[in-house]
């Protein structure tokens, strides 16, 4: 028995000197041979499941990890090692389980509170994942970038930009000019606004040798807030030339040349999808062409857009990608046979919340709506927090079930407040005339973002309640006692979309201001992303004070243009100088147009509840 392990154990240590020089295979079949030996030798079974993981095989990596465990469970490397691979196998819960194995033999096992943390992050634990970064941190002998890039993470979560802005300045100071943590940097500083001292940390990791597509894609980001969109324009292009089927790149280099109100705002992408066609990958090529079906979708060209879906569902056969053939088959008036091919999309996937919502919307559109009832409910039932879901539920109980409509679409709903300035300014006209000049030289483009509600205007790209400009800050802060009375008025109703998530603590998510010249409007909507929703005044023209015509005023109920028709509109909100609208994100709502040479310009945004232990602060 001496013999065999004296043997095994060369072996393994010929087969580790193997793996260590590259030779995988060389080193696999040293490891089986000592286990030939010495069947269940754990150091040989970790080893050879670590070799298996590398390649793929998770399954026999498992297993073979638990073998040696099995023999020996004082090993807290390969609990650790263990982890990694059911995270891997889409076994998170198992996976914390094991690096809490690794850490009781181990208290100071660094690269296990840095696993740790960052499974709880995915899981949405926070405040646990920022004690675990924060242990492998103070337990690593030298920090790595990525220790500070996932601490910034989940400050980012936590407390905001600002907070996980300060987190990154602190690792440059202990690393140095580490190119990724500059590049991460300036992300920040991009969204707390603060563009020119972005771009010089963009253009410093650059130099420093990040040439990767996000590094030019986030850089071009900032040019674009910069104003400098020709070169914003070459940043895009450079981060496709690394990366060609990079989909944020293409993504926002289209809606840029769309702004602009350029002719050729799709063509690299059309490029792009119709040179993947040839290559290896169908999938990858589906995906480009899915992208540019959404955006011609968007852009309201229906037959292009269908081609295009058409397409990606020949190459991938994926339901989401039939499904977008299906809508526009049915808005183009082929009904039949786009109804059709969503029901085909639904045998595909059956319990897709999003193709059940697509389904429901089109018997809609198609003036079928006591069909859609069955397809809008599982909806719901499927995705509960689905905000498009309940739009739909709610606008078709309007015509089946009168009395749940009324419980959905309570005018009680609405809070509509005239806010006091805040402290330090007399009065909301001058305030709101100082606000206005603040946030003007955001609104820079020629013609509407392609992907919003907004027709006849522009909007800001964003976060702009993360941008550091004393006015905007000073507002939310007012528009937070607000959103506090509103959400303390609500109360909590099981079962209701908006009452039911109301634990009386939420946080701002995303926010942008709006301005509409002579004939703009929002088209009906709702807010996908949202649970409360809001729109705030900041100036109106005159014209709005009318009350019979009702120009430029808020409207809610009234569903996509495409299905309005059989849902009139139930309720409408006046706009004012200083005014705040709030209400539920699942309601439909738009905007009437308006004549006038003034322009009517807003901020809005949406709410999401928070859990008191995730976030003990109110504002935000």
């Amino acid at each position: 028995m001496k013999a065999a392990l004296a043997q095994a154990q060369a072996l393994i240590e010929s087969g580790f000197a193997a793996q260590s020089a590259g030779h995988s295979a060389s080193a696999s079949q040293a490891y089986e041979r000592a286990l030939r030996l010495v069947p269940e030798h754990p150091t040989a079974l970790q080893l050879l499941g670590l070799l298996r993981r590398r390649e793929g095989d998770l399954s026999s990596a498992h297993d073979l990890m638990r073998r040696s465990l099995a023999v020996n469970p004082r090993q807290p490397h390969v609990w650790n090692n263990l982890a990694n691979t059911l995270e891997e196998l889409g076994k998170p819960q198992e996976a914390l389980q094991c690096l809490d194995q690794a850490l009781q033999l181990q208290a100071d096992y660094a690269q296990a509170h840095y696993n740790r943390a960052r499974l709880l992050r995915g899981r949405g634990q926070n405040d646990a994942a920022l004690d675990a970064v924060r242990a492998a941190i103070s337990h690593s002998s030298q920090p790595t970038p990525e220790h500070w890039q996932l601490l910034a993470q989940i400050t980012d979560a936590l407390s905001g930009p600002q907070a996980a802005c300060d987190v990154l300045a602190e690792g440059l100071a202990h690393i140095g000019e580490d190119p990724s943590l500059l590049h991460d940097h300036a992300v920040l500083l991009q969204r707390l606004g603060r563009h020119e001292q972005a771009l010089a940390g963009h253009e410093r990791a650059l130099s420093l040798g990040l040439q990767v597509a996000d590094a030019y894609y986030n850089c071009g980001n900032t040019l674009q807030s910069l104003g400098r969109l020709s070169e914003a324009e070459s940043a895009y292009l450079k981060a496709l030339e690394r990366a060609p089927t990079h989909h944020l790149a293409h993504y926002d280099l289209a809606r840029l040349l769309w702004r602009q109100a350029r002719a050729d705002w799709i063509e690299r992408l059309t490029l792009a999808a119709t040179g993947a066609r040839s290559e290896p990958n169908p999938q990858g090529a589906a995906h480009l062409l899915a992208l540019q079906a959404q955006l011609l979708w968007r852009a309201e060209m229906l037959e292009e857009a269908r081609a295009a879906y058409e397409a990606a569902w020949e190459l991938s056969r994926l339901a989401d990608h039939l499904d977008g053939v299906a809508r526009c088959a049915v808005r183009l008036g082929e009904v039949e046979a786009g109804l059709q091919m969503h029901r085909q999309a639904l045998e595909l996937n059956p319990e897709s919340a999003s193709l059940l919502a697509s389904h429901a919307s089109s018997l809609m559109v198609a003036g079928r709506i006591h069909e859609a009832l069955d397809p809008a409910t599982q909806a719901v039932q499927a995705a509960p927090l689905d905000q498009y879901a309940w739009a739909l539920l709610s606008t078709v109980y309007r015509i089946t079930h009168p009395d749940r409509a009324r419980l959905l679409l309570d005018p009680a709903l609405i809070q509509v407040v005239d806010l006091s300035p805040p402290p330090g300014h007399a009065d909301m006209a001058a305030f709101n005339q100082a606000l206005l000049q603040a946030i003007d030289t955001l609104h820079r483009d020629r013609q509407a973002p392609l992907d919003q509600t907004l027709r006849g205007g522009t909007q800001t790209l964003g976060n702009l309640f993360d941008l550091d400009l004393p006015l905007v800050q000073a507002l939310r802060q007012v528009i937070a006692q607000a959103i506090d009375s509103f959400v303390a008025r609500l109360g909590r109703e099981e079962g209701h979309p908006l009452r039911a998530r109301n634990t009386g603590y939420w946080r701002f998510t995303d926010s942008w201001s709006s301005r509409l010249h002579s004939r703009g409007q929002h088209t009906n909507h709702v807010h996908p992303h949202g649970w409360i929703s809001a729109v705030y005044y900041v100036e109106v023209p005159a014209v709005c004070a009318d009350a019979q015509d009702q120009q430029g005023w808020l409207r809610f109920g009234e569903p996509d243009v495409a299905m309005s028709g059989h849902f009139p509109s139930l309720s409408a909100v006046q706009p004012r100088p200083g005014r705040l609208a709030l209400f539920p994100s699942y309601w439909w709502h738009g905007t009437a147009p308006f004549e006038s040479p003034e322009t009517r310009t807003t901020i809005a945004f949406d709410v999401l509840p928070t859990s008191i232990p995730e976030n003990p602060v109110l504002h935000g």
